[in-house]
């Protein structure tokens, strides 16, 4: 499935799982309570994705691209986020904890009550973001 264009469709509740979704396009997409678990998402564009409740734990979103998307209570433990782009997106209630956000920009993000506990955030831009009860117990790294 990989550089597909699924832009705009309603995929909530689908089973991703396993799936190797490289470069593909899922902007402007509803995956409400989607699973992509141990998926790879590499370089793909979630840009304005709907992924509350999503669950994408342990799955390859590196150099992916997600400004403006929501993830409000998503599931993103252990994810590989290295270098993806979240400025803007809606994080909040997001389970993030042991997750690599190596030199991930998430610029203007709303964290507000996500969990980064033992995340990686080593050069990790956190400009402007919304900090207010984020949990950043054992997280690696001080963040840009």
């Amino acid at each position: 499935m990989t550089d597909q264009n699924l832009q705009g469709r309603d995929l909530s509740g689908k089973d991703f799982s396993h799936a190797n979704m490289h470069a593909v396009n899922l902007s402007k997409t509803n995956l409400t309570k989607a699973n992509f678990v141990l998926s790879v998402l590499y370089c793909a564009n979630l840009q304005n994705a709907n992924l509350s409740e999503a669950n994408l734990e342990n799955a390859n979103l590196t150099a992916a691209t997600l400004n403006h998307a929501i993830l409000s209570s998503a599931n993103l433990k252990g994810a590989y986020l290295m270098g993806a782009k979240f400025r803007h997106v809606d994080l909040r209630g997001a389970d993030l904890s042991y997750s690599l956000l190596t030199g991930a920009d998430l610029a203007h993000a709303d964290l507000r009550g996500a969990n980064l506990s033992h995340a990686n955030l080593v050069a990790c831009n956190l400009e402007n973001a919304l900090l207010d009860d984020t949990n950043f117990t054992g997280a690696i790294g001080k963040p840009l």
